[in-house]
């Protein structure tokens, strides 16, 4: 029988009176007694609202949880969560944050609490508060936290991407001690990532979710004998099934010309994200895969293609699949002076028919908007998109360009009056 069962889940999220967000959709899981399982997927695609509805910290919509074969009707006191940001009280020392993990007070609390701190490698520091603590300290202490009220269940989500390379590979092996040691009550692990590398060297079964709504694509068994060597042909292997299969389901492969067949906005990042994508290719001969660049950069897989897709859609790069390729026009950037680069860049954000549908308004409107005024029309032009964020994007990228010109004031948006902008 299944420790976890997911049947059927969906989750729907009203956002006003006629609008809904629709986050899952039919999410059915089994997890077995012993298994650590990752769960991967693209940013908004709903990993985290499944691990909440998984633990009962959240009611899903539609479906049901299963724990041991009973139905789950609140908070799951068998599992314990570990956040990203590790969600500790700044005014409580480590050992009053780890003692917050205890559900059931008991005459053995101290030496729970004890226990929990020699497990992560806290001692001599129960009397410290967070502010003095490292990020991986301040991750122990969640750990600790979670570690302290003998959970079955480790729900743990992405509670490595806030820390620095090293750090995180650190702890991710301590954890897996941690896991093989049999000093815990742990019967799974659940974790949250968005690194193929980190699920591939700790699940044993990998589920990959779709963009939102999310469902499962695929759940992949990783049979991979533990300790596994990352730099082994075979654990190199499986992380480029995964990546493939990722790539396959996530990047498109549209050819860059369709970019200048329809208004799409602009992806959101900014121009120094851009810059910096051009620059790390410089530094490796013009091509990266997106996932190693993922890696190397310490960014979520979908804000690398983020950048990556803004990159392309200004010509400095090309996205066959997984990889990232400098072009001619990317090199020419980067060679030019600063005036010449944003004149390069004024140049390929014309051709875009977002940023000139968004100027012809700005033309019609004796050259000036408002703030307001660009929100709704681009509302209007973009139905689906929020309004706001896309013209932050464009904002950041006109204004580097010397397109526009933001007059915080007033709150107004202009033409450059110093560059004859045609469309």
């Amino acid at each position: 029988m299944a420790v976890i069962e997911a049947k059927n889940i969906n989750m729907v999220f009203s956002m006003s009176k006629t609008e809904e967000l629709k986050v899952l959709e039919d999410i059915t899981l089994s997890i077995n007694e012993g298994e650590i399982v990752s769960i991967l997927g693209p940013s908004g695609c709903g990993k985290s609202t499944f691990l909440r509805i998984i633990a009962g910290l959240l009611k899903p919509t539609g479906g049901e949880v299963y724990y041991r074969g009973k139905k789950q009707l609140g908070v799951n006191e068998y599992m314990a969560m570990v956040f990203q940001n590790f969600a500790l009280f700044p005014w409580k020392t480590v050992w009053e944050n780890i003692e917050i993990g205890i559900k059931n007070p008991t005459p053995d609390i101290d030496n729970k609490i004890k226990h929990a701190i020699d497990m992560v490698g806290l001692e001599g520091f129960e009397e410290i508060y967070p502010k003095n603590l490292s990020g991986g300290m301040k991750q122990r202490v969640g750990i600790a936290r979670a570690l302290v009220s003998d959970p079955e269940v480790l729900c743990m989500d992405e509670p490595f991407s806030a820390l620095d390379v090293l750090t995180a590979e650190n702890l991710r092996e301590e954890v897996m001690d941690l896991w093989f040691s049999g000093d815990t009550t742990l019967k799974n692990i659940i974790i949250i990532t968005h690194n193929v590398t980190e699920a591939v060297y700790m699940a044993d079964k990998i589920v990959i979710m779709s963009t939102r709504p999310g469902k499962i694509e695929l759940v992949y068994d990783n049979n991979l004998p533990h300790p596994r060597i990352q730099n082994s042909p075979q654990f190199l292997k499986v992380v480029e099934t995964i990546r493939s299969y990722l790539t396959k389901h996530i990047v498109p492969d549209e050819p860059q010309k369709k970019i200048f067949k329809q208004i799409l906005p602009l992806p959101p990042t900014t121009v120094s994200e851009v810059i910096g994508l051009l620059e790390i290719l410089e530094d490796n001969d013009g091509k990266i895969d997106m996932f190693e660049l993922s890696e190397k950069i310490h960014r979520r897989f979908t804000s690398v293609m983020l950048i990556s897709t803004a990159a392309e859609f200004l010509g400095f790069v090309e996205t066959p699949l997984k990889w990232v390729v400098l072009t001619k026009m990317g090199r020419k950037f980067l060679d030019s002076d600063v005036n010449l680069r944003k004149e390069i860049f004024r140049i390929q954000l014309l051709k875009l028919p977002i940023i000139k549908e968004f100027v012809k308004f700005i033309k019609n409107n004796e050259n000036v908007i408002s703030f307001n005024e660009a929100k709704a029309f681009l509302k209007g032009l973009l139905p689906k998109e929020k309004a706001l964020t896309v013209i932050k994007t464009i904002l950041n990228f006109c204004m580097y360009a010397e397109i526009l010109d933001y007059d915080s004031r007033e709150n107004e948006i202009s033409l450059n009056p110093d560059i004859e902008i045609k469309v």
